[in-house]
This record gives structure tokens, C-alpha cells and sequence, in this order.
């Protein structure tokens, strides 16, 4: 249902967003957690420890 009140704008940012998340989200999905390479670390010494993995990087058609 649509406000008479409401922005036309601020509605068609709204709906943009929502189609543009699930579009970045399956992006990300195939992508290393790291743009650049690094060996990865462990970090025992916190209340929560942590062990990333190495990772090889973003290809560089993904890094622009």
C-alpha cells in the first residue's frame, strides 16, 4: 500500500535496495573473505578465539 504522502524518490531508493542487495549478496558469495592475499593468522590470546584461513584474494576484475 502506497502513502499519497510518502516521497515517490524515497520509494523507488527503497525499491532499489531491494533489488540490488540479493544481487551483492550472491557477488560476495563466490569471493574470498580477503581482497588481498594473506596467509591467514591464528589469534588465540581473545575471549573468542579466532583462525581465518589463507586466503588467495579478489580476482582483479572484482577488485574495481
Amino acid at each position: 500500500m502506497v502513502r499519497p504522502d510518502f516521497p515517490a524518490a524515497l520509494l523507488a531508493a527503497q525499491q532499489e535496495l531491494h533489488e540490488t542487495t540479493p544481487a551483492r549478496s550472491t557477488q560476495y558469495d563466490h569471493l574470498t573473505r580477503s581482497v588481498e592475499a594473506h596467509g591467514g593468522f591464528k589469534d588465540p590470546d581473545i575471549w573468542r578465539p579466532r583462525e581465518p584461513p589463507a586466503s588467495e584474494g579478489w580476482p582483479q576484475e572484482d577488485q574495481a
